[in-house]
């Protein structure tokens, strides 16, 4: 902002020269996501502090180790003695209250973060936002900044949302203008490419489900039950016809992401950008969604399939079954009890 507005004497600004810090020839998402002076090379975290110590780390992972790998040892423990029980109770009662607490600070430092960005006046999204036509017509700025600044702010967001259960919802039009090209020539281009994605994407989930290894009868049913999800009545999707379309389909989602999951764990190749949509934004059909929208998702994939070079990397569904099943990480139950390796081996078994 400083910059773009010539605005050298801010503090910001200075102390970006004064850190050695280096404006490129064109502004655009590389400025946004990679450091471009030490500015940014400092710690956000108390380097004393220890979870693991903490919450008691070692005391979970012996509970763990010991439900894992010798349940009925550890029932019959408890069954002879109740005062056993009652210990693990209140020692893992403890820890939790502890992270609950944690986790309350930790909120009310992230909101006091996020209305600074997002919403004071002089925030930096509000600087942004206040010359956001100059940004998207200065030859000093590439057409993909303002969009590249709306898709941090939304990661953000996301992040936000998993602690709080909410997003800021109240943002979305100013995103949505950042994300429109304006001007007569973008206007043009705009014209011009009116519709290109849905025909860049045209048969979505006809090519996601030819894609698995399910059978034909399977993947016709799944196409069948897409299908009805326009009888969805989404001013009250509580009733039966309604929670019964939403059941069937949730169970399409599961199986049919599971299996093309496994099938590229086996044989990478080729992934089409649809199945890439699926695996990573849960996308189907291209007509559940309008151009804008499907640009976006497009565009967007790039953010996701590339290598995070950050503490806190955002982790999608796919990344975390990756890290599962190369063993790096040890998932918990399904909701109906299953172990992850079980669920390969039913796919495996029956498809």
């Amino acid at each position: 902002y400083s910059f773009l507005e010539n605005r050298k004497t801010d503090d910001l600004a200075k102390k970006f020269s004064a850190n050695g810090g280096v404006f490129p020839t064109k502004i655009g998402s590389s400025f946004i996501n990679e450091d471009f002076s030490t500015i940014l090379e400092k710690s956000y975290g108390d380097p004393t502090y220890n979870p693991v110590q903490k919450f008691g780390g070692r005391t979970l992972e012996f509970y763990h180790n010991l439900l894992k790998t010798k349940p009925d040892s550890f029932i019959a423990m408890m069954s002879i003695q109740i005062n056993i029980f009652l210990y693990i109770y209140d020692d893992l009662s403890n820890i939790t209250k502890n992270v609950s607490n944690e986790t309350e600070k930790l909120v009310s430092k992230i909101d006091f973060k996020l209305n600074h960005l997002l919403y004071e006046p002089d925030s930096p999204f509000n600087k942004i936002y206040s010359i956001a036509n100059k940004l998207k017509g200065n030859e000093l700025a590439s057409k993909d900044l303002t969009k590249s600044i709306v898709t941090k702010c939304r990661n953000i967001d996301q992040i936000y949302k998993q602690f709080i259960g909410k997003e800021h919802t109240d943002l979305y039009p100013k995103y949505d203008f950042l994300m429109k090209d304006t001007g007569k020539e973008k206007q043009e281009e705009k014209v011009i490419s009116d519709g290109k994605y849905k025909k860049m994407l045209a048969d979505s989930a006809k090519a996601i489900v030819s894609f698995s290894t399910l059978p034909q009868e399977r993947q016709e049913s799944i196409i069948k039950n897409a299908g009805d999800f326009k009888k969805i009545n989404m001013s009250d999707p509580t009733g039966k016809d309604s929670r019964m379309i939403i059941r069937r389909m949730q169970q399409d989602f599961i199986d049919l992401y599971l299996n093309i999951f496994l099938k590229i764990m086996k044989d990478p190749g080729n992934t089409i950008m649809p199945v890439k949509l699926f695996l990573y934004f849960g996308y189907f059909d291209e007509n559940l969604l309008n151009e804008e929208q499907l640009d976006f998702l497009y565009n967007s994939i790039n953010l996701f399939t590339q290598k995070q070079d950050t503490e806190f990397p955002i982790i999608t569904l796919y990344d975390y079954l990756y890290l599962i099943y190369t063993g790096e990480e040890i998932p918990g139950l399904s909701l109906n009890g299953e172990e992850f390796s079980r669920l390969i081996n039913w796919d495996q078994e029956n498809f």
